[in-house]
């Protein structure tokens, strides 16, 4: 019997002890997860002449959070084959707009890949994705006070 309150003043002390923790790191994950930029909409489009190919794109951020978020420029990420057939060898896109905090804004661009000598098909088997983008944001931050 003084076995089992043993037990039972044990896991009741260490639940008392771990919950503290728990709440804390909870609570900051959360922050993590529903703060921030996020991309929830990509589309692009090919074409251009038979030595080049025009790719555009548009996609939808979405501010997350309760700030105003400058956006200066922004590149697409893209494969290192891709990247060598650049024409220019310039992605970023310099944009200089504003999303306001819980609102979304659309942004476009294009750049050039040298396709000479390829037809549909190859250019097809180059792969182009777009599904990663660098942005580069300027935001003013205060001291929060709980």
């Amino acid at each position: 019997m003084r076995g089992i309150k043993t037990i039972r003043s044990l896991i009741f002390f260490i639940i008392i002890c771990t919950l503290p923790i728990s709440a804390c790191s909870k609570s900051s994950q959360a922050d993590v997860v529903n703060d921030g930029l996020v991309i929830n909409a990509i589309s692009f489009g090919l074409g251009g002449e038979p030595n080049k190919t025009l790719v555009t794109y548009n996609f939808n951020i979405w501010n997350k959070t309760r700030n105003t978020v400058l956006i200066r420029s922004i590149e697409p990420v893209l494969s290192d084959a891709l990247q060598q057939r650049l024409i220019d060898n310039e992605m970023i896109n310099e944009v200089n707009r504003t999303i306001n905090g819980s609102a979304s804004e659309i942004f476009t661009g294009s750049f050039e890949l040298n396709t000479q000598g390829l037809d549909k098909q190859a250019i097809e088997k180059l792969n182009i994705k777009l599904d990663k983008f660098r942005i580069i944001t300027e935001q003013e931050l205060r001291l929060e006070t709980h």
